[in-house]
Order: structure tokens, then C-alpha cells, then sequence
């Protein structure tokens, strides 16, 4: 994950960009064991955004723009019809660039 921070108008505020990297990576496995715990779906967003892309982020680093928000929501509706919260293990998804669908991703999920 690379925060695209750039435009905050509070940047001074800000943590450095390699402090959030590192706070994502130290409570990702903690994320995950939860999940695995409860079985419950996860959304892997740092996998469906493009760290490289800003049109991926909102006005802050940590905000999806509109665009990320229409991911979210489309994989929100994937794990609905997708997931047996009754019978299903813990699974992870995320969304990847499609090429043929300008600024849309494929649904992945893994097991």
C-alpha cells in the first residue's frame, strides 16, 4: 500500500506514508485471524485499489474516491450473493484491473 498523500490540505498533520505501510502490515494478520475466527468474508482493499492510481483515492489518503466507492459497493454485493455466512469459511475478496472494462475490476475470491 503506497497512501497517495499529496493533496490534504492537513498533510502536515500526517503520519509519514512508511508509518502507514507499517501499521497496515502489523494489523492485517490480526484482521484476518478475526475473520478466520468468526468466519467471516473479508474485502481485501489494498489488493482491489491501485496504490499507483489517485484516481483510486479520495481527497485524503485514506478515503476511496468515487470511483474505489463503486468497488466497494459492487464487492459488497458480490460477498452477499457469493458467501453462506451458515456454511462458509473465512475467504478473502478483492477486486482486480480489467483491461477490457475501463476503471472496473474483476471479483476474486480466495479460500
Amino acid at each position: 500500500y503506497h497512501p497517495q498523500i499529496t493533496q490534504c490540505p492537513l498533510l502536515w498533520m500526517l503520519p509519514k506514508a512508511s508509518i502507514i505501510t507499517e501499521l497496515i502490515v502489523r494489523f492485517s494478520p490480526m484482521f484476518f485471524g478475526i475473520a478466520k475466527k468468526f468466519k467471516l468474508p473479508v474485502i481485501d482493499l489494498p489488493r482491489t485499489f491501485n496504490p499507483y492510481d489517485a484516481r483510486d483515492y479520495g481527497s485524503s489518503p485514506i478515503e476511496p474516491s468515487n470511483l474505489s466507492g463503486k468497488y466497494i459497493a459492487e464487492l459488497t454485493r458480490f460477498i452477499i450473493k457469493d458467501f453462506d455466512f451458515a456454511k462458509d469459511e473465512a475467504r478473502c475478496y478483492y477486486g482486480l484491473l480489467d483491461e477490457r472494462k475501463e476503471g472496473w475490476r474483476r471479483l476474486k475470491k480466495e479460500t
